[in-house]
């Protein structure tokens, strides 16, 4: 084995290393978030717990005002040496995350006097925190772009570990409502963010140089990853309002296991991220890597589809959700077909090209809301679904031609 290990160059070890980390991190935070859901779903009714998710997604989609691409650029510019652009950035997503705020307390004020009094307090819950839950995780980029994932997975593990058991001793103590499980949700991550933007402050000096133009890339990443954000909460947003709680929930089950999956590959961009953003070339040896991982990964996860995964549905979801098996089953083929681009569309971003990402963002983004604004209407969560597997069709299909054109594989 050692023999073996020496043979290995330093870079693909690390980077070896940063995945088995991160994988063993999300499997682990998956764990105990299938944990909290397994007594989440039992302490509720559908209805409550289709509530408690549309809070969720619209916690999601506010996350917007907090300027996540700014994010990105911390990576970016970090992984080059220039940490200064940590400093400059954390003020300007604490400041615009206050607008998110703003938009939740409006919505706790709607349902507070014209629907559920619960759903009401539920988004006044988060109104009041999100700018500390949202606008206070630069520190990920800067902890990202230093190749510092063991930090993040011990942070995360220790405080999802807190986390799940908060919110499973709430619903325990106070079933048929989930005003202090949305609590525990936001206020775990808000300890977790002020003591890393602590520590961030204490390891970046002041007035450290900033990456030219980088910023100004985190402000465009930002404005068009909102259409990203907005198409991945449109579904969620639209069955609620059109259909019912009950609607949304059966979706939201049947999401559960495909996001999992999705989030392990993007888990692997993540790592690569750093690579990516100092490399000038887009060599035969990394495309070949990409899509020989995402042949073997497509593979395992049709096969996971049509056999596991029906029996874990039914197990930590139990029987009232055994209408949303055949939904996640088409989800899981969409992903399928659509993981070789998600590692590209990684590639991609780890540059200041911020005209490549416009367009891959706006083009598949625009297709998912639009087929979700005709379809959901009209089929309800079938629509919803044929929604995800078409966004995924022209998410492929767009990140192969820019791919094509503007990052040509060289050889090594």
């Amino acid at each position: 084995m050692k023999r073996l290990l020496t043979k290995i160059s330093p870079s693909r070890l690390q980077i070896i290393s940063n995945t088995v980390i991160v994988f063993g991190y999300r499997i682990f935070q998956k764990l105990i978030s299938f944990a909290v859901i397994y007594f989440l779903v039992r302490a509720l009714t559908p209805e409550q717990y289709g509530e408690y998710n549309f809070i969720l997604s619209l916690l999601s989609f506010c996350s917007i005002t907090a300027l996540p691409g700014l994010q990105e650029s911390v990576t970016q510019s970090s992984a080059r040496g220039l940490t200064g652009t940590y400093r400059k950035a954390q003020p300007l997503a604490m400041f615009a995350s206050i607008a998110g705020s703003l938009v939740l307390a409006i919505f706790s004020f709607w349902h507070s006097l014209y629907g559920s009094p619960q759903l009401g307090l539920g988004f006044l819950i988060v109104a009041l925190l999100f700018p500390f839950c949202y606008g206070l995780e630069q520190w990920k980029g800067l902890r990202k772009g230093m190749e510092d994932f063991k930090t993040i997975v011990k942070m995360g593990g220790l405080f999802s570990t807190i986390q799940g058991t908060l919110i499973i001793s709430s619903v325990l103590l106070i079933p048929q409502s989930y005003l202090l499980p949305i609590f525990f949700l936001v206020l775990t991550p808000i300890l977790k963010n002020l003591y890393m933007t602590y520590k961030a402050y204490k390891l970046v000096p002041p007035n450290l140089p900033v990456e030219k133009n980088s910023l100004t890339h985190g402000f465009k990443v930002t404005g068009y990853s909102s259409f990203n954000i907005i198409a991945n909460n449109i579904d969620s947003i639209l069955l609620f309002s059109l259909l019912s709680p009950e609607a949304l929930a059966i979706y939201a089950v049947a999401n559960k296991l495909p996001e999992l999956i999705k989030k392990l590959v993007q888990d692997i961009g993540s790592v690569l991220t750093p690579r990516f953003a100092r490399h000038d070339k887009y060599t035969a040896q990394t495309d070949r890597y990409i899509k020989v991982f995402s042949l073997i990964s497509g593979l395992i996860i049709v096969a996971f589809a049509f056999t596991v995964m029906p029996f874990c549905i039914t197990f930590i979801f139990s029987d009232l959700y055994t209408e949303s098996i055949i939904f996640a089953q088409v989800i899981m083929c969409s992903l399928a077909i659509g993981n070789v681009s998600i590692l590209q569309s990684r590639y991609i971003s780890s540059k200041l090209d911020t005209k490549s990402y416009r367009d891959i963002t706006i083009i598949m983004s625009m297709t998912r809301i639009l087929a979700s604004v005709i379809l959901v209407p009209l089929y309800g969560i079938w629509g919803a679904i044929i929604s995800i597997f078409i966004y995924r069709l022209t998410m492929t299909a767009t990140v192969q031609v820019i791919m094509s054109k503007r990052y040509k594989v060289t050889k090594p």
